[in-house]
């Protein structure tokens, strides 16, 4: 084989996988928009940004191969997974851009993961943000003796540990009254704490939960119900949730969410900010939650350092606008 015709066949070669890639891109692209049918293609929906990428990154290397047509076919599957992608870098024009008073409540959120977390390391970043609030999930009474010194620290608390990863706990400086936990699907469910906490700007409800992850189809059924329930809440004055909802934006299950309630999306204007899974960088989603309804203005948002859990901490800097109260 001369070099020639070796340098043919590897620019064959070049094209046939770029191709194959770039259907396999087209594809999931549109299979992404059929999630509300089966479970399956749900997962589909998650990968908005890893097919923007890869698409944009195949479109470049069919260009320099001068595959032009099929070059502008994959870039314009790759434009419409960066127009649903956008949203997250563009700030929401009726969205408050600063609250009535200048205080500031600070609350994070973080999966420790029950059985592989790391207590020492979730101190750590739990000790670096310093929030006010704190959201706990998959915990268990194991975890809460691990982080006994910390967790004294807050002198508010709802606790509900368990050892099957659905365990979730609230901790908090400021007062909470009228705690109730719900178990919001017609199977019971998994425990959703719902709470009024009395910050220096007015009561704020908060509502934690932990939905199943849509992994087969009982599961599937199971958080896709505890979603609808979430948008059926009833909450009077400014809330807010949040919680591993194990949905992304794109999922056609948590757009109805925002749908049908009055929660925003606190992901708006903050950019990239995938929380799971931290051991596998190119696949990172983002499944951790902050949604907030009209009365509350979220300052900023931000995941945080590695808490030793297969998840980031999600922080969230938040203050009442003083419209939207009771």
């Amino acid at each position: 084989m001369t070099l020639a015709s070796y340098l043919k066949f590897l620019r064959q070669q070049l094209i046939g996988w770029s191709l194959l890639f770039g259907i396999l891109g087209c594809l999931a692209t549109l299979l992404g928009f059929l999630g509300q049918y089966h479970w399956i293609l749900g997962l589909f929906a998650h990968f908005r940004v890893q097919y923007a990428a890869g698409l944009l990154a195949i479109t470049l290397v069919l260009l320099l191969l001068k595959q032009r047509q099929c070059s502008v076919i994959l870039a314009l599957f790759a434009l419409v997974n960066i127009v649903l992608i956008a949203p997250l870098f563009i700030h929401p024009k009726d969205a408050p851009i600063t609250a009535n008073t200048g205080t500031r409540i600070r609350a994070m959120l973080l999966n420790v993961n029950t059985n592989e977390g790391d207590p020492v390391l979730a101190a750590q970043a739990i000790r670096a943000a310093d929030p006010d609030i704190l959201l706990l999930e998959e915990i268990s009474r194991e975890w809460i003796h691990d982080l006994a010194s910390l967790l004294k620290l807050y002198p508010y608390a709802i606790e509900r540990p368990q050892n099957d990863n659905f365990g979730i706990a609230l901790y908090s400086r400021i007062p909470l009254v009228n705690t109730d936990v719900r178990h919001l699907t017609e199977s019971g469910g998994l425990p959703t704490i719902i709470t009024s906490i009395q910050t220096p700007q007015g009561p704020l409800t908060l509502i934690g939960t932990h939905p199943l992850p849509p992994i087969g189809a009982n599961y599937w059924r199971e958080r896709n119900e505890q979603l609808n329930a979430l948008a059926d809440l009833e909450t009077t004055g400014p809330t807010l949730l949040l919680g591993d909802l194990n949905a992304t934006p794109w999922d056609y299950y948590f757009q109805q969410l925002l749908k049908q309630s009055m929660f925003h999306d606190s992901a708006r204007g903050h950019g990239w900010q995938p929380s799971w899974p931290v051991q596998l960088p190119l696949l990172l989603i983002p499944i951790d939650q902050c949604l907030y309804s009209e009365g509350v203005v979220i300052t900023n948002r931000q995941t945080g350092s590695n808490a030793g859990s297969d998840h980031y901490p999600l922080i969230i800097d938040f203050a009442l606008t003083g419209s939207g109260g009771e």
